[in-house]
């Protein structure tokens, strides 16, 4: 027996496609242009002088497990757009080794909101977290000026250099090492 419609109440209304079917064209929606916007970068040829650096300084703090390298860079945006720093994931820093290779670095910190204007310059700082038991050191070992800075030291020893790479824009911004 066919439903009957009171005055004042809503009508039901049937499209006659079932709300799976939508909520999986969705999906596919989703899927095609998440995978051509990733096939169109990936096409980008990779740029090493859209954005470029100069050592600034380097700060060493002790945390209450870590030693933070904390070294600062004026990134210069050489491009007609603003650009900014992604998050990890999107990006990596890279540390040059004495013997030429590329090695992530494993615990560092920038912050992602830093934005710099079209062909003009920002401050950025790179925290490099260092564990000292790593190197079968305690933190308490490095209470000593001396005994901190030949930490510091061997640890910046390891680091030619630094690349930072942004893989949502292709762009490789050399880092140069600055200290010692």
């Amino acid at each position: 027996m066919p439903e009957e419609l009171h005055p004042g109440s809503p009508a039901k209304i049937r499209t006659g496609v079932p709300t799976s079917a939508l909520l999986g064209a969705a999906i596919v929606i989703v899927a095609a242009v998440t995978w051509a916007a990733v096939r169109h970068s990936s096409d980008k040829p990779w740029n090493d002088n859209a954005v470029t650096a100069q050592f600034l300084n380097l700060t060493v703090k002790k945390g209450q497990r870590s030693v933070h390298l904390i070294l600062t860079y004026r990134l210069t945006n050489n491009t007609g757009d603003k650009y900014r720093l992604p998050p990890p994931g999107s990006s990596e820093l890279m540390r040059k080794t004495p013997s030429g290779q590329l090695k992530e670095v494993d615990s560092v910190l920038w912050d992602q909101d830093t934005t710099v204007p079209a062909h003009s310059a920002a401050v950025e700082e790179f925290d490099i977290s260092e564990d000292p038991m790593h190197y079968d050191l305690d933190l308490d070992d490095l209470e000593t000026h001396d005994k901190l800075t030949e930490f510091v030291n061997q640890r910046l020893a390891r680091i030619r250099g630094l690349e930072f790479s942004d893989y949502i824009h292709h762009y490789n911004i050399e880092l140069p090492r600055g200290w010692q």
